[in-house]
């Protein structure tokens, strides 16, 4: 089991927690609402492993290090290439992008 999404330990880690909730539902809404979007859109795992160690990347985290950047963007190259084994751009464009007379 990886680590706590957002660990509540005072006042302000509650409100960081319920900010990122809120950001996190927002974003996906839009996306489930978007024509098509939803078929098309990525998960990229936030949690990575740094020298044995296991941690969660926030959008908010603006200072985090190269390796965790690397290790973070390995995430992101690994969920294109699982999505791109069944991508099929055809039939999606079929699907959502159909001409309306």
């Amino acid at each position: 089991m990886g680590p706590n999404k957002n660990p509540i330990n005072n006042p302000v880690s509650f409100l960081k927690a319920l900010a990122g909730t809120m950001m996190d539902a927002h974003d996906n809404y839009h996306i489930s609402k978007s024509r098509g979007d939803y078929q098309r859109t990525m998960g990229i795992p936030t949690v990575v492993t740094v020298k044995g160690v296991e941690k969660e990347i926030k959008t908010t985290d603006f200072d985090i290090t190269q390796e965790d950047s690397e290790a973070l963007f390995q995430n992101g190259v690994r969920a294109a290439q699982k999505f791109l084994e069944t991508w099929d751009f055809e039939e999606w464009k079929k699907n959502y992008r159909q001409k309306t007379s």
